[in-house]
C-alpha cells in the first residue's frame, strides 16, 4: 500500500504506521519544542496519599507548604471529568494564578463517582484560596450537584469557589 501511494516521509508514518509526527497539521509542535517540553518535566516533591479512597495527589511544592493550606497562593484547579473506569480517568491540575506554576496534579481512574465527589468536597474545603473549574461535560453535572449540596456542610460557599458563568458573568 505504501508503494502504491504517492505519500512520503511523515505522511506515510502518520497514515500507515499510525504515528503522531511533529511539525504537521496533526501536531503543530516542532520537534525542538516537543524536546523542550519533555526536558521541562519534573518529578513531584511530595506525594500525598488518601488511604481510605486510594487516591494520590502529586505535589510540586514542599509538603510543609501544602500542609499549611497553600497559604499565600491563589490557585485554580481544573478538572477533566470522566466515568473513572479504568483508562478513562478523572484528572485535576492545580495551578498558581500568579506564576502559572503547576503545583499539584491527581488522577482518579477507578472509583465510584459518589465516593470521588465526597473526597473532592473535602479537598476543596481544605484549600480556602482554591477556585475549581470543572469541564462542563460528562459526569461533571453529577459531581457538581453533589458539591452544591455538600460544600456548605464544610462552610464553603459553592458560588465563590466553583467557577460558574451564571455567577461570574452576571
Amino acid at each position: 500500500k505504501i508503494a502504491e501511494s504517492r505519500q512520503t516521509g511523515d505522511e506515510v508514518r502518520r497514515d500507515y504506521m499510525n504515528e503522531w509526527t511533529s511539525g504537521t497539521l496533526s501536531n503543530p509542535l516542532t520537534k525542538k519544542l516537543l524536546r523542550k517540553i519533555h526536558e521541562s518535566v519534573k518529578q513531584p516533591v511530595w506525594t500525598e496519599r488518601y488511604e481510605k479512597e486510594k487516591y494520590i495527589v502529586r505535589w510540586y511544592i514542599p509538603e510543609s507548604e501544602v500542609r499549611q493550606g497553600i497559604m499565600g497562593r491563589e490557585v485554580v484547579m481544573g478538572i477533566d471529568t470522566s466515568n473513572a473506569t479504568g483508562r478513562d480517568a478523572i484528572t485535576g491540575v492545580i495551578v498558581d494564578n500568579s506564576t502559572l506554576e503547576v503545583i499539584g496534579v491527581w488522577t482518579v481512574n477507578d472509583s465510584n463517582l459518589q465516593h470521588f465527589s465526597a473526597w473532592l468536597a473535602r479537598f476543596i474545603a481544605k484549600y480556602p484560596k482554591m477556585t475549581v473549574i470543572g469541564e462542563a461535560k460528562s459526569t461533571w453535572i453529577g459531581i457538581l450537584d453533589y458539591l452544591l449540596l455538600h460544600l456548605p456542610l464544610y462552610g464553603v460557599d459553592p458560588a465563590k469557589r466553583l467557577y460558574s458563568r451564571i455567577i461570574d458573568e452576571k
